[in-house]
């Protein structure tokens, strides 16, 4: 799986310090959207990789690797950025 790029890696540890309010495109082709909360290494699936902390409506927060992530849209109102491309 593809790295993102450190410029691309700011913009996620911007969007969790205000948590911005996010919706991201995954490699699969689906979506997911939430609170972005943290970034940092955790392993997942057994194997130690950097991942996207994101609280979803219901609650419930997951991990996801940001080699899964496509682009990051921020719908949180007079955010410092609307958009990025992984």
């Amino acid at each position: 799986m593809p790295s993102i790029n450190c410029e691309a890696y700011d913009y996620l540890e911007i969007a969790c310090l205000y948590h911005y309010q996010v919706v991201l495109a995954l490699r699969n082709g689906t979506s997911i959207s939430g609170k972005a909360l943290n970034v940092g290494v955790v392993i997942l699936s057994d194997i130690k990789q950097e991942a996207m902390l994101i609280e979803q409506a219901d609650g419930e927060s997951i991990w996801l690797p940001t080699s899964d992530l496509v682009n990051m849209q921020v719908d949180t109102p007079e955010s410092q950025f609307t958009f990025v491309s992984f």
